[in-house]
């Protein structure tokens, strides 16, 4: 099984809302998710409910592969998780992925930092030859990208995702248990969720000249050979730049 794209996601519906739409722009190369936990802290619904909405999710995007760690939720406030990276690099060196996407490093939700701090120190160590080789070959992926969540921060790249918007919400509304009304109101079941989450990618498209965009930051500089020829192609496209 071929899969060019690896995401992880802290809970079950993360990668969904904050990278869904380059998920399924990418079917066509292999994509897969691994969610850190089975989300059994979530204020509504249960652990059944949300396996059957993964998997609805999951088929709305066109994965190929979606497993999970089992990790418990609320994983950032447990000590364990200083050995949790050899996990993470099992699987990056059995799927081989291209690239790797993994939330930023900064959040609002401590496991959505702690996360991308995890995924991090795991694509460094799978890519050493005596780093636990009984966790398989050594691998480091091309590609290491980093999605914010509910922080502002300056993206590397915005990557278009308008021709494929309605089957990220078609995806996104597969959690309905998250999503529905309720007196316990979270974050996630409040009226004006899908709203901020379609005002924050139209943000991001704006700033690329296009419908919806998604954000990604990149540890490190991005090569251009031409950048007249780079640039000569940007300046046919109809931007709208916001600057800080």
């Amino acid at each position: 099984m071929k899969i060019d794209l690896l995401v992880f996601s802290p809970h079950p519906d993360d990668a969904e809302i904050f990278c869904g739409g380059l998920i399924k722009k990418l079917q066509s190369k292999g994509t897969a998710v691994i969610d850190f936990c089975k989300g059994e802290l979530g204020s509504q619904g249960t652990v059944e409910i949300r396996s059957n909405e993964i998997k609805n999710a999951s088929k709305a995007l066109g994965l190929l592969l979606r497993e999970d760690l089992s990790f418990p939720d609320g994983f950032s406030s447990i000590n364990e998780q200083e050995n949790w990276h050899l996990e993470i690099v099992k699987v990056i060196r059995r799927i081989k992925p291209k690239a790797i996407a993994c939330p930023y490093w900064e959040s609002r939700h401590p496991d959505h930092a702690a996360a991308g701090k995890l995924v991090q120190k795991a694509i460094f160590f799978s890519g050493l030859t005596k780093f636990h080789p009984e966790l398989g070959q050594a691998y480091r992926p091309h590609l290491e990208m980093y999605y914010p969540m509910r922080v502002d921060a300056a993206a590397s790249f915005i990557c278009d995702v308008s021709d494929v918007y309605q089957q990220k919400l078609d995806a996104i509304e597969c959690y309905s248990s998250q999503l529905q009304r309720s007196e316990a109101q979270t974050l996630i079941s409040s009226p004006l969720t899908i709203h901020s989450i379609k005002a924050r990618d139209s943000f991001f498209g704006a700033q690329i000249g296009v419908s919806y965009g998604e954000p990604y930051i990149l540890r490190h500089a991005i090569k251009i050979n031409d950048p007249i020829d780079y640039f000569d192609y940007l300046e046919k496209q109809p931007s709208l730049f916001y600057f800080r």
